[in-house]
């Protein structure tokens, strides 16, 4: 089955390639150019933490002149640990516990554009003002909502809609896990063992990237337990990989 895949375009987006043009996953689509000196960081988003709270974790006070890279800030349990890297090379000007965000100024010129690739092949079947399409082999399924960076990694179906933490038996790392919904002891559990992200029908809590979908798009998944798939929780799609 062959299905388009869309990355948007914003106006600061140079296009590097033309339709009908064949990609791979080593080839750059769009440079994606920030004109702000500011660079917001949302820490209470990252952590899954109260924005109020985000004092707690940290490592940066208002002034400090920061590397690009160095860590911000830190989340620790008895079972994982999370840290939040400066995107940028600049100075912490601000920390809004309102909305849990940083606020970095960027030194001048230190600002590099964001190269956006698709992970993987197909052909440009179309470029509109908004977003480049990308024909690729596979099926494309609508989320509902979604948080965290994209994932790509085997589908490990779980039917049960009371997951317990024994449940959870099968080799998870590296991999989108789909359930109905995950329980606060479960989601640690899969942080431990290394899962790459979630399909869920409930909203979960925890630091992995998620999907939600619809009930009757999850009954569908049981037929793709097993196979190659890509979370895209921004754009809110599921790509099944042929």
């Amino acid at each position: 089955m062959k299905s388009a895949v869309r990355f948007p375009i914003s106006q600061n987006c140079k296009i590097l390639v033309d339709v009908g043009d064949s990609v791979s996953s080593d080839t750059v689509l769009l440079e994606e150019f920030s004109s702000k000196q500011k660079e917001v960081v949302p820490i209470s988003k990252l952590l899954n933490v109260k924005g109020d709270s985000i004092y707690r974790h940290l490592r940066k006070k208002i002034g400090e002149q920061i590397e690009m890279g160095e860590i911000l800030a830190t989340s620790k349990t008895f079972f994982s640990s999370k840290s939040i890297k400066s995107p940028v090379a600049g100075t912490l000007s601000e920390i809004d516990l309102s909305f849990g965000t940083l606020t970095l100024v960027a030194k001048s010129g230190n600002v590099h554009p964001r190269k956006i690739k698709s992970p993987i092949k197909g052909k440009v079947k179309n470029i509109t003002k908004t977003a480049v399409e990308i024909e690729v082999e596979g099926e494309v399924l609508d989320l509902v909502r979604g948080f965290g960076e994209e994932r790509m990694g085997k589908l490990v179906y779980m039917e049960k809609e009371d997951l317990g933490i024994l449940d959870v038996v099968n080799e998870v790392e590296n991999c989108i896990v789909s359930s109905h919904q995950i329980p606060s002891d479960v989601m640690v559990k899969l942080e431990v063992m290394g899962a790459a992200g979630l399909v869920v029908v409930k909203e979960p809590k925890g630091d992995l990237p998620w999907g939600q979908i619809e009930v009757t798009v999850f009954k569908k998944l049981k037929a793709v337990d097993g196979k190659m798939v890509w979370l895209r929780p921004e754009v809110k799609q599921l790509v099944v990989i042929d």
